[in-house]
């Protein structure tokens, strides 16, 4: 048995983040602190005998505080994940007698501090960054990736989000963004 795909979602619409070894997509409200669940799909394992699955869940590799036995379902959500924390997950299948498999490969996934909604023609882009007290972040954006200007800088005075929208996105066909530290 394999881990195959991390979907990671909140509620409503998509932005498409990065493709690494597992695909990661963050569904996004409005600015919110809303915490974000975590939806892993796995391929089956071969067995004839099992009987379903168990999602498992920690923030130190190989050491997992959270369980969910999803049953004969290969998936499952992990509520509640924090930004900024970095999570492991791993499945285990088992059968009727209740004999457990070995933990499948790990696969690791940071939630992001920054969410960025991309324009839709009628609507800016929008990068929402969440921080801590002290921390400092810069939006950066670039039309070629090869030179970047900062358009938006923050520094937190306590723990919170704040939103920019660029209004300029609306009028530069390709436009990249970055959030530096």
């Amino acid at each position: 048995m394999s881990l195959r795909t991390t979907v990671i979602r909140r509620t409503i619409s998509i932005a498409l983040l990065g493709v690494l070894a597992v695909a990661v997509f963050l569904l996004t409200p409005n600015v919110s602190r809303a915490a974000v669940i975590a939806a892993i799909a796995w391929d089956p394992n071969t067995e004839p005998d099992v009987a379903g699955y168990r999602l498992h869940c920690g923030t130190s590799s190989h050491n997992y505080s959270v369980m969910i036995d999803v049953g004969p379902q290969t998936s499952g959500q992990v509520p509640n994940l924090q930004r900024g924390k970095t999570y492991y997950f791993a499945v285990t299948a088992y059968n009727s007698e209740g004999t457990q498999s070995d933990f499948s490969e790990e696969i690791s996934y940071t939630v992001p501090l920054y969410n960025i909604r991309f324009p839709d023609g009628a609507n800016p882009a929008r990068v929402t960054i969440w921080g801590e007290a002290g921390q400092r972040y810069r939006v950066q954006v670039s039309s070629n990736l090869r030179t970047w200007e900062t358009v938006y800088s923050v520094t937190f005075t306590m723990k919170e989000s704040v939103e920019f929208v660029d209004e300029d996105s609306l009028l530069n066909p390709v436009r990249f963004y970055r959030i530096v530290q």
